[in-house]
């Protein structure tokens, strides 16, 4: 391996697998600890790991035939996109971009903002094993969003270039996709009525089995009815559904009605396994658990800050205070600045 490293050229990670974390352009997977005291990786821990703590050491993730192409993270647009893990919490595998330089191989490279993922062989190296994005035959230019922490799934935005044809996909003019496993695309904002092709991804679980989105987040747009019971067209919801469906109505109200026209919903957050879903209408914060039932969190101005992983904690600020919402059970707590119930 060699003793110099530029950050522009390869990411490289660590031998010891149990917590994986992203600096810059590198990638580690160490441990807090070694067993015996001896250190497994010390015939790697030379140049750039030699000042590695806990036995650590880098190694090589991209393609050692880069040529100086750069590598860097994901670069988002501000369409479709939400937090995502470049080292997967489930698998040895890494997400990595090169912008306006792309691999050799894999093949299907759009030029522009290319999507690979990496992942550690048998034998302890690492190999580029998947170009994600469209390729430049179906999108010029693919504006790559939000990746499942699995890296099974994908958002992107495609649109003409300079008002002329964009690629296969662009051919119904800006639409944002879901890409999936297989390699293939279609619009994110898919439901039984019909299709929105402007509805924007807002979260994808592990494994796919929600793919939250909303409508009417462009501004300019007329949001459509995609299942009878959304709203009419004209007034912007949020929606779940599987890759193959079906697409389910998040933003309903608590007796299971659905909001009037006008009543727009807006996508506030999703619990990491997608089981809990906030918005709001107005100044009003609702969420649903499961697909199945709305709880009013609060009608008093406030603002969402967040979800626990398992949904059944919700947060929020109203009046400078924070509040806990318990979404099985519907108690609150407020809590002051030393994190304790008042």
């Amino acid at each position: 391996m060699p003793t110099s490293w530029h950050p522009q050229q390869h990411w490289r990670i660590g031998l010891a697998a149990a917590a994986a974390l992203l600096t810059g352009f590198l990638a580690l997977w160490g441990t807090a600890g070694v067993a015996s005291a001896a250190c497994p990786n010390e015939e790697f821990r030379f140049g750039a790991s030699a000042g590695l703590p806990d036995c650590r050491a880098y190694e090589l993730v991209s393609p050692p035939n880069a040529d100086g192409r750069e590598i860097s993270a994901i670069r988002v647009p501000p369409f479709n996109t939400f937090a995502t893990e470049l080292a997967s919490p489930f698998s040895d595998s890494i997400l990595y971009m090169t912008p306006g330089t792309p691999l050799s191989e894999p093949g299907g490279a759009s030029g522009t903002y290319d999507l690979y993922e990496a992942v550690r062989s048998s034998s302890g190296g690492w190999l580029t094993v998947r170009h994600l994005n469209p390729s430049g035959a179906e999108a010029v230019f693919p504006e790559v969003g939000g990746v499942s922490s699995n890296h099974l799934y994908d958002f992107y935005r495609v649109t003409p270039v300079l008002g002329e044809e964009g690629g296969s996909l662009a051919s119904n003019g800006p639409t944002n996709y879901l890409g999936r496993p297989d390699g293939s695309f279609e619009p994110i904002g898919t439901g039984s009525l019909g299709v929105d092709r402007k509805a924007e991804g807002r979260w994808i679980s592990p494994n796919g089995d929600h793919v939250i989105f909303a409508t009417g987040t462009c501004g300019s747009c007329t949001p459509i009815q995609l299942e009878p019971q959304a709203p009419e067209n004209g007034t912007a919801a949020v929606y779940d559904r599987g890759p193959d469906g079906p697409t389910k109505v998040i933003s309903l109200l608590p007796d299971g009605s659905t909001p009037l026209p006008g009543e727009n919903a807006s996508y506030q957050g999703a619990s990491a396994d997608g089981s809990a879903v906030a918005f709001k209408i107005a100044e009003t914060l609702y969420v649903r658990l499961d697909d199945n039932e709305t709880k009013l969190v609060t009608a008093e101005e406030s603002t969402f800050a967040g979800l626990s992983a398992d949904g059944s904690m919700l947060f929020y600020v109203h009046a400078g205070d924070i509040f806990a919402f318990n979404t099985p059970t519907g108690a609150q707590d407020e809590i002051n600045a030393s994190g304790t119930p008042k």
